[in-house]
C-alpha cells in the first residue's frame, strides 16, 4: 500500500509517476494527483491508456485529461464524448462531465443536459456543476428546479451553484433552502453560503 501522504512529485520521473499510477491505492485523491501529473509531463499516456483504466484510475485519468490543451485538448474531447454517450458507470460518468466542463464548457451543454435526469446523483450533481459554471438566467432556473430532486447531495450541488451564481435570486432560493429543506446538512450549507456572500457584500 503505498502512503498518499509521502508522495512528493514535483521531481519524479513519467516512468516513477506511471509505476505509482499502475498502484492498487483506495484513493481517488492519489488518482487524481497522479494523474493531473501525467498529464503535464506524458500526456499520450493517458490518451492511449483510458480505454483500459478502469475503476479509480479511469476516474484519475479522466481527471488528468482535463488539464489537456491544444490538439491533444481535441483528442481528449472527442475520447470524453464517447464514455459521455455510453453505459458508463456513475463514478465516470460524472468524472467525464466534470472534465468536460473544464475543457469545453458550454459547448457540451446539451450532451451533457441528457444526463439531467440520470439515477445516480453523483451525476446529476456533475450536470449541476457545468451548469452553474455557465452562470446566468437559465443557470438560475435550471438549479431552481434541482431545488426538489430527492437526494442531499444534489441539493448540496445546487446550494453551492447558487452561491457561485450570487444574484438576488440565486439569495432568495438560498433563504428558501435554509429554511425548508429537509436535510440539516442541505440547510447547513444553504446558511453557510448566505453568510459567504453576506460578508462578501
Amino acid at each position: 500500500m503505498v502512503d498518499t501522504a509521502k508522495v512528493y512529485l514535483d521531481e519524479y520521473s513519467f516512468s516513477e509517476l506511471k509505476e505509482l499510477f499502475e498502484c492498487r491505492v483506495r484513493d481517488l485523491d492519489f488518482y487524481h494527483v497522479i494523474g493531473r501529473e501525467i498529464a503535464l509531463k506524458k500526456p499520450s499516456y493517458l490518451l492511449e491508456g483510458l480505454d483500459g483504466f478502469s475503476g479509480l484510475r479511469k476516474q484519475g485519468a479522466i481527471f488528468g485529461l482535463s488539464f489537456f490543451s491544444g490538439a491533444e485538448r481535441d483528442e481528449a474531447i472527442d475520447k470524453l464524448v464517447l464514455i459521455l454517450n455510453s453505459d458508463a458507470p456513475a463514478p465516470i460518468l460524472a468524472e467525464t462531465i466534470d472534465a468536460l466542463r473544464h475543457l469545453s464548457g458550454e459547448s457540451m451543454f446539451n450532451e451533457v443536459m441528457q444526463h439531467r435526469s440520470h439515477e445516480s446523483p453523483l451525476v446529476r450533481a456533475a450536470v449541476l456543476r457545468l451548469v452553474y459554471a455557465l452562470k446566468g438566467e437559465r443557470a438560475e432556473e435550471i438549479l431552481a428546479d434541482y431545488m426538489r430532486d430527492p437526494d442531499p447531495l444534489v441539493r448540496e450541488e445546487v446550494a453551492d451553484g447558487l452561491e457561485e451564481l450570487a444574484t438576488k435570486r440565486s439569495i432568495e432560493l438560498l433563504e428558501t433552502i435554509a429554511k425548508s429543506d429537509q436535510s440539516e446538512k442541505v440547510r447547513q450549507v444553504a446558511k453557510d453560503a448566505l453568510e459567504t456572500l453576506a460578508q462578501s457584500g
